[in-house]
């Protein structure tokens, strides 16, 4: 009492209203709750929901969710890019890895020929093997001009070059050998 009246007791009011400040100092926020940070005007501001680890001083995302990218210091949702056939697309957008029966080059699936037979590089899509009745030729399949020779041990743009042991070459037709003959 004073002077037979009432004391007047000043009370501690926040002037910091920011409900997202846990930590005040004489009425000034020094610690934000939990994904906010201080702003620049002594504020909690929110970090971006996207960051999954941020730097607690100016809210930039360090690192952000899986789905997310980061680029100039924050997250954002990230572009996805389609690439037909494409099964692993590098952060450039390029396709890192096809499905089957494709190959990459130049960033985008291409097919690999149906007369591999499923047996081809997955680097350049060079057959290494080839359906029945087809000879591989400089990594393509190919078909003989006169049919499959048995005895042709290499062909040349459709036509026997080289003949098996026993045999001779005549018009590009592997022929035996009369065993007769000397």
């Amino acid at each position: 009492m004073f002077q037979g009246g009432c004391v007047v007791i000043q009370a501690v009011v926040n002037l910091n209203n920011d409900p997202y400040c846990i930590t005040l100092q004489k009425s000034i926020c020094i610690k934000c709750s939990a994904g906010y940070y201080m702003n620049q005007r002594g504020l909690c501001e929110q970090i971006n929901p996207f960051c999954r680890t941020a730097n607690s001083f100016t809210g930039d995302c360090v690192t952000c969710y899986d789905g997310y990218e980061l680029k100039d210091r924050t997250c954002s949702v990230a572009v996805i890019v389609s690439i037909p056939f494409c099964s692993l697309v590098s952060a450039a957008g390029s396709c890192l890895d096809c499905i089957d029966s494709y190959y990459v080059r130049n960033g985008k699936c291409e097919p690999v020929s149906i007369l591999c037979g499923g047996q081809y590089s997955k680097q350049t899509g060079q057959c290494t093997g080839c359906l029945g009745g087809y000879f591989l030729q400089d990594g393509e399949c190919a078909y003989p001009a006169f049919g499959l020779d048995p005895a042709c041990e290499r062909y040349r743009s459709g036509f026997c070059e080289k003949c098996s042991r026993g045999f001779y070459l005549s018009s590009f037709i592997c022929t035996e050998i009369n065993r007769f003959c000397t």
